[in-house]
């Protein structure tokens, strides 16, 4: 295999990011991993059904606050619309920085109470 796993400087990204997944416990590995799948099948739902829009709008005071829409609240963690390159190249960070930062607050935590606090 060209891939080092090693976490040398020598390894391309992929490489890296495998060290860092191989790490992750599997709470961290859920979180990461459903912010990046609903947010992707929440923008194909609402590519293909506009109404959904008007349920999923962006988190923001306006919506929460001048509109009413409570709900968006929750669903915010898991929910980024990808419009356009940037939105995406975010979320790659986001789970990027979520990699590496989750594992060690789960070991802090516990598993029940890392999810808990991710989601509160």
């Amino acid at each position: 295999s060209n891939f080092c796993f090693q976490g040398c400087s020598n390894c391309i990204m992929f490489g890296s990011l495998h060290v860092l997944w191989a790490r992750c416990s599997p709470v961290s590995r859920l979180v990461v991993s459903s912010y990046c799948v609903a947010s992707v099948a929440l923008t194909i739902l609402v590519a293909f059904l506009p109404g959904v829009a008007v349920a999923l709008p962006i988190c923001s005071a306006r919506t929460v606050f001048s509109m009413g829409r409570i709900w968006v609240l929750p669903l915010a963690f898991i929910y980024r619309p990808l419009e356009a390159g940037p939105a995406a190249l975010f979320m790659f960070l986001e789970a990027y920085m979520g990699v590496v930062v989750l594992p060690s607050r789960e070991r802090s935590l516990g598993s029940a109470a890392c999810l808990v606090w991710v989601l509160a």
